[in-house]
C-alpha cells in the first residue's frame, strides 16, 4: 500500500512531498499565480502513470528474457467539457517481433496506475487535528504493517478501543485489508483492529498517537 505526505513549504501554492526518503516539490506556474518550483499535481500523476508502465513492461520483458533495450513513454492529458482523457505513447526499442511488442503494450495497461485511474476508485478524505500532539502516520506506515504480516513476527501493539480504552496487546500481523472505507490489521489469533485506532506499534507512533 503507497502512502505519501504533502504539507505547504511557505510559498503561495507550492507543497513538500515526502515519498519515504525522497522529497520533491509540487507546486503551479508562475501563469497560475504559482511559483514555478516544481511540476504540478497533474504533470506528477502523468509520471506515475508513465514511469509505472515503463517499469511494468520493463519487469515484464526480463522474466519473458525479451530484448528490450530501452522504454519512453510520454503521456499527455487533456480535458474537453468536464472530461480528461489520457494518451500515452509508446515506443519499444531492441529486436523485438511484432507480436511481442503488442504484447508490452498490453501488459503496460496492465500497470497498477494505469488500473487506479481506468477503475473505480475510493477516495476518502479525513480531518486530522493540527495540534502538535498529535502525529500523522509516517509514509512506509502501511509498508511498515505489511511487512510485519510477511514476516509474521510478534510485536507489541497498543491501541485504542471503540469504548475509550487504551490496550496493549502482543501478538502476529496476519494481513492488512480495507473493509469499506476503513482499513484494519487482522492478528494471529483473529483479532481486528482498525488502523485509525492504533497508537503504536513496537513503539512507534501512529495515525493519532498522541506524543
Amino acid at each position: 500500500m503507497a502512502s505519501v505526505q504533502v504539507s505547504s513549504q511557505g510559498s503561495r501554492y507550492g507543497q513538500a512531498v515526502t515519498i519515504r526518503q525522497f522529497q520533491l516539490v509540487a507546486d503551479e506556474p508562475t501563469h497560475l499565480g504559482g511559483d514555478d518550483q516544481g511540476p504540478t499535481p497533474t504533470e506528477l500523476l502523468l509520471a506515475g502513470l508513465g514511469s509505472c508502465k515503463a517499469i511494468t513492461i520493463k519487469m515484464y520483458a526480463e522474466r519473458k528474457g525479451w530484448p528490450v533495450d530501452r522504454v519512453q513513454v510520454t503521456v499527455a492529458s487533456q480535458t474537453v467539457e468536464h472530461r480528461t482523457a489520457i494518451v500515452a505513447h509508446l515506443t519499444l526499442e531492441g529486436n523485438l517481433a511484432d507480436e511481442q511488442r503488442q504484447r508490452l503494450l498490453d501488459i503496460g495497461d496492465r500497470c497498477p496506475v494505469h488500473r487506479l485511474l481506468s477503475g473505480t476508485t475510493d477516495i476518502t478524505t479525513v480531518l486530522v487535528p493540527a495540534s502538535s500532539a498529535y502525529r500523522v502516520v509516517s509514509c512506509s506506515f502501511h509498508d511498515e504493517l505489511e511487512a510485519l504480516a510477511t514476516r509474521r513476527r510478534p510485536c507489541t501493539i497498543h491501541y485504542r478501543t471503540e469504548a475509550g480504552a487504551e490496550v496493549t496487546v502482543e501478538g502476529q500481523i496476519v494481513d492488512v485489508f480495507t473493509r469499506g472505507r476503513a482499513e484494519f490489521l487482522r492478528l494471529k489469533d483473529g483479532t481486528e483492529i482498525r488502523l485509525d485506532c492504533l497508537i503504536s506499534v513496537d513503539g512507534q507512533p501512529m495515525r493519532y498517537a498522541k506524543d
